[in-house]
């Protein structure tokens, strides 16, 4: 997905089991030795081994969307003798559960609620019952890799879904399908590849013209406006605003820690989560998780930044530089080049040319003989942590100029602008070298004009012979 917008990026899976560890084995060298923070995915054994193999350290969550789809699959049987209680119950193991011990109370429950021992010889839905158990049981075993709550600490960037079935066929819709051959795939891949590119480098436009829309002109708003892309803002905002339906309840304060039961009701809904503040008051933690895990504020946060602290800006802490509109500028593949560098410090096109020349000239060396490459390879890695050091300098002043910048107005923007008047058009319309487009009724009578029968009397067309004047003439001779 990418970081800024919120577009989605195509992963492709390989189920070969050989061919899985080969493909992790060169992403794990190409980036760096660095293992990757989370990683979602279908409940596939074979790529949950390979993952357990290759990134040990990597917290791998299957993918919601295909658990809700085996769940549908497997209980079926339970949902149709039990319902709606075993629903309730489910759910409540699930979804409902705001910490591990009250998830493994509503295992114990749904157990003891629903689970019966049956006797030689089973009924076909005995049978079928005790086949959903053996596939909740075995899901039960694998919890921490696809409930909530023991995945609140794991940071998935807001995603709880490998967005397969959405992403590859809006990635591909109009480039590729089912008739088109290999042979032409590379192509139209590329085809489709860069205009995800064009609809990023669109995004980037449309949120620097566009200015931040705070509903409420609270300091808080009006400071993430300045700092965020447009879709990171929307989803701020949307929680700012829930901040107004909650209320609170201070529990109680031990060295220094104070809890609050924050409640968010709007109609039938209601949402209880516990915040500790920290003595600084500037640590917070909410139950949902919501920042650990999407590094976006929850709104039972705010709502305590905001009625309880009445604080006017958020710490630095809890702004995620990879969701701000300089992001692109002070990431680690680009360096720190934002709008406020002087151009002293810009490196021109020679410099980088010279620096590409010099490096592939190191690279061929290196990979010539081992000697070279171990005399280099410890230097490159120091080089990098070097570089870290600058990225995060960099980082820091960037965040803290934002907050200090004031928003450029709409009226600054368009006043730099000046739109001409359009080009004056020779003729009005179609062009004549491409003639007039007919009507549907002159078609039409052109249709019924080609249509036209001939008269057997008189030869000409537009009557028959029962109509014909010389009929009629003929017919009354004979009368006379």
């Amino acid at each position: 997905m990418d970081n800024q917008h919120y577009l989605d990026v195509p992963f492709y899976q390989m189920r070969q089991k050989l061919l899985l560890y080969g493909y992790l084995n060169n992403g794990y060298h190409a980036w760096g030795g660095k293992e990757p923070g989370a990683i979602i995915t279908d409940q596939d054994l074979t790529i949950t081994n390979a993952i357990k193999k290759v990134f040990p350290s990597t917290r791998h969550r299957f993918c919601i969307w295909h658990i809700s789809l085996h769940a549908d699959e497997h209980l079926h049987s339970l949902r149709s003798s039990y319902s709606p209680g075993f629903d309730e119950q489910y759910y409540k193991w699930v979804k409902n559960s705001k910490t591990i011990e009250e998830v493994e109370s509503a295992w114990k429950e749904l157990k003891d609620k629903y689970k019966h021992e049956f006797v030689e010889p089973l009924t076909d839905k005995q049978h079928n019952e005790m086949k959903s158990w053996k596939w909740l049981e075995n899901m039960y075993e694998q919890r921490y890799s696809w409930v909530d709550v023991y995945l609140r600490d794991t940071f998935f960037a807001g995603m709880r879904s490998s967005q397969r079935s959405k992403s590859i066929n809006s990635f591909f819709d109009g480039y590729v399908n089912s008739k088109t051959p290999l042979s032409e795939f590379v192509g139209q891949y590329t085809r489709a590849l860069q205009s995800r590119r064009d609809q990023e480098v669109n995004e980037d436009m449309q949120t620097m013209k566009a200015k931040p829309d705070p509903l409420n002109l609270h300091p808080i708003e009006v400071q993430v406006g300045n700092i965020y892309t447009r879709k990171n803002f929307d989803k701020f905002q949307s929680e700012f605003q829930a901040c107004f339906y909650c209320m609170h309840d201070e529990v109680n304060t031990c060295d220094g820690v104070t809890t609050y039961v924050v409640t968010y009701k709007l109609g039938k809904m209601v949402d209880s989560q516990f915040v500790r503040c920290g003595p600084s008051a500037e640590e917070f933690a909410c139950t949902c998780g919501k920042f650990e895990t999407a590094g976006i504020l929850c709104k039972h946060i705010l709502y305590i930044m905001k009625q309880c602290h009445r604080m006017k800006e958020v710490p630095k802490c809890y702004i995620l530089v990879r969701w701000t509109l300089t992001y692109r500028q002070c990431s680690k593949k680009t360096g720190c080049g934002s709008s406020s560098v002087s151009k002293d410090s810009m490196v021109s096109p020679l410099e980088s040319w010279n620096l590409r020349k010099s490096f592939m000239e190191v690279h061929e060396r290196a990979i010539g003989h081992r000697d070279h490459y171990n005399a280099i390879a410890p230097l490159l890695e120091d080089m990098m942590k070097q570089l870290d050091r600058v990225d995060k300098q960099h980082e820091d002043l960037v965040l803290e100029q934002n907050a200090s910048t004031p928003a450029i107005s709409q009226g600054a923007i368009s006043s730099n602008i000046t739109i001409r008047d359009p080009e004056r058009a020779k003729t009005k319309g179609r062009l004549r070298e491409l003639g007039r487009i007919s009507s549907g009724k002159q078609v039409s009578q052109k249709e019924s004009q080609a249509r036209r029968r001939t008269c057997s009397m008189c030869g000409i067309k537009g009557h028959d012979a029962k109509t014909c004047g010389k009929t009629k003439e003929k017919v009354k001779l004979l009368t006379y």
